[in-house]
């Protein structure tokens, strides 16, 4: 399991925290208003993905009448808002909420509560919102018994649902909902292939279903493309030239999602009679886009003079493209409108094929060759194809 940074967050705010706690005269006190219940000064959830240093605040209250505080929590998206909880004083413990609306009841509020005492005085509140707009934090301790102050420091982080991620850094984001879907944009400056991946988890268990979608939102893809760990956490994606998005579904609090871009210059013929020639010791690379037809296809010849050992070795990196599909490599021989043989890969997969005549043994035999690389099934991606020596 792959977290740093998810959990780092946590971490750096209970130490500022417990200075906030300390009386740091530069964070934000909670002031409980006459009339409980009443927001005190709204403060704005940060970016989990700012360079800025994460700022700390400190709500406080009494038990007896002035039970309650509730602090405005103000978000620019929607996604994940993370509440790490430190430092309560001694007495009857808190509990902290969050609610859709200033009132703050039982009927506006999001997600699950957490509580803080003496013998569990961190913790981190998440939950999900749906999209940008004021939401409440409340605090609230005992109110039958007057006169014992409480103090939580606390601090508001956003994992926002979507964004457009910096090429070959981890972003952080999350769903809106559990049933949602967060996008993220996008460019390729040519042919090549993107690499989608999930560096950074906040479970064991988790697992992501994603989709390439063009500029305009429409899916490329024909279901939604599971990864997990038997899969690395990762796919690629052929692609031309253009704006995607990435559309994540994910019911975890908060994950790093790294999408990276990999220019490929190719040399193939776009049918058998412009097949460009592959000779013994060459390796050629292509991509298979996600746009690409399925009868379409990078085509490679090669000639051999005399009866002899033939061996291709094929590797790829590929999506399934929503099925459980690949890249596939086709080897005609002249004058034969179907495959003598072929060979499927799938997701980051390779395999060494020896190719025979027939009945005649395990040597081909002279003649001029033809090799076609395709998508199998709704697969796409990057491929190496070697004529071993």
């Amino acid at each position: 399991m792959k977290r740093t940074k998810l959990l780092s967050l946590v971490l750096a705010f209970a130490l500022v925290l417990t200075t906030a706690l300390a009386g740091a005269e530069s964070v934000f006190a909670g002031t409980v208003s006459d009339t409980a219940g009443t927001p005190a000064t709204e403060i704005t959830a940060q970016s989990a993905n700012s360079t800025e240093d994460l700022n700390a605040y400190v709500a406080r209250m009494t038990t007896g009448s002035d039970n309650v505080t509730v602090i405005p929590v103000k978000t620019t998206k929607g996604g994940t808002l993370a509440i790490p909880l430190s430092g309560v004083e001694v007495g009857k413990g808190v509990t902290v909420t969050l609610h859709a609306t200033s009132a703050a009841t039982s009927g506006d509020k999001i997600g699950y509560s957490k509580y803080l005492n003496s013998s569990k005085v961190e913790d981190t509140l998440y939950a999900k919102v749906k999209k940008a707009g004021t939401y409440y934090l409340k605090f609230e301790t005992s109110s039958y018994s007057a006169g014992t102050p409480q103090s939580v420091g606390f601090g508001a982080v956003l994992y926002p649902a979507g964004g457009t991620p910096t090429k070959g850094k981890v972003f952080y984001g999350a769903s809106p909902d559990n049933n949602g879907v967060s996008y993220y944009k996008v460019s390729a400056p040519s042919t090549g292939y993107l690499t989608i991946s999930f560096p950074e988890r906040l479970t064991d268990y988790s697992s992501f279903n994603v989709k390439l979608m063009n500029s305009k939102k429409n899916s490329l893809f024909t279901n939604f493309e599971y990864l997990s760990s038997s899969r690395s956490y990762k796919t690629t994606v052929g692609v031309k030239k253009g704006t995607y998005y990435v559309a994540v579904k994910n019911t975890d609090n908060a994950y790093g999602i790294k999408i990276s871009f990999t220019s490929v210059k190719e040399s193939s013929g776009s049918s058998k009679s412009k097949a460009k020639s592959i000779y013994k010791g060459n390796t050629k690379k292509g991509t298979i886009t996600v746009t690409q037809s399925g009868t379409s296809g990078d085509w490679y010849k090669f000639k051999i003079t005399k009866t002899q050992y033939v061996k291709f070795t094929f590797k790829v990196k590929s999506s399934g493209g929503g099925n459980s599909g690949g890249l596939k490599a086709e080897f005609y021989q002249a004058g034969k409108s179907y495959a003598a043989t072929s060979v499927n890969c799938y997701g980051e997969d390779g395999k060494t094929i020896q190719l025979y005549t027939p009945g005649k043994g395990t040597k081909l035999a002279p003649g001029t060759y033809y090799i076609k690389v395709k998508k199998y099934s709704n697969g796409n991606g990057y491929y190496t194809l070697k004529w071993n020596k």
